[in-house]
């Protein structure tokens, strides 16, 4: 059973990638929309509570925006914000999921998610955004405790999902993920465009 992953932002969704000229970026319009500067919401949550707290299943992100937002001038409902937030970065790559569609539904090949999410976004992308149709689970930072490219991420993963590591293929636009990946024993290959997908050989001959 071959286990192929996939990154979620820069890879699955066009948003926010590695490299900028890629970057399709969801807060663009924060402060035309919410009154909220891009770089206070940058510099005070995500650099802040969202990264240390958030992203690793320590706190709400609720909860968390409740405590900042009133900081930089946002008074009204976080609901009005994550909503806003999770439809505009939901920018789905359809492109390579007509490629993941066809890997769906190849015998001996088992699809899943390993992305650097917290609990509120998983689930959206899995339930509203509809990946739970093409891939098995969804292994993300929150729930496993820890951030690419920790290598405990991949080691959860691992407990989680108990394969060789010659079987599993990983797909990321960030290089220093991917090398860390390539270090735990995964064959991993850096992500820009659908066509990095025939950087693997084994995936290059079931998509031929």
């Amino acid at each position: 059973m071959t286990t192929i992953l996939f990154d979620v932002d820069g890879v699955l969704i066009h948003g926010y990638h590695a490299k900028p000229e890629f970057q399709k970026c969801w807060d663009e319009d924060l402060e035309a929309d919410f009154n909220i500067k891009r770089s206070d919401f940058k510099n005070l949550f995500i650099y802040g509570p969202f990264v240390q707290q958030v992203l690793i299943g320590k706190k709400d992100l609720d909860k968390a925006l409740r405590e900042v937002l009133p900081q930089i001038g946002y008074h009204d409902d976080p609901q009005n914000l994550i909503d806003y937030w999770m439809e505009r970065d939901a920018n789905i790559n359809h492109e390579l999921i007509k490629h993941v569609e066809i890997l769906s539904k190849c015998s001996g090949i088992k699809l899943f998610v390993a992305t650097n999410q917290e609990h509120v976004r998983a689930n959206y992308l899995m339930e509203e955004v509809g990946f739970k149709k093409y891939f098995a689970d969804i292994f993300y930072a929150a729930r496993l405790g820890a951030l690419k490219p920790d290598m405990r991420f991949y080691e959860e993963i691992e407990r989680l999902h108990p394969v060789p590591k010659e079987e599993v293929i990983f797909f990321d636009d960030n290089q220093e993920v991917v090398d860390s990946a390539i270090k735990f024993g995964w064959e991993a290959h850096q992500f820009d465009t659908p066509q990095d997908l025939f950087k693997s050989e084994r995936v290059r001959s079931l998509l031929q």
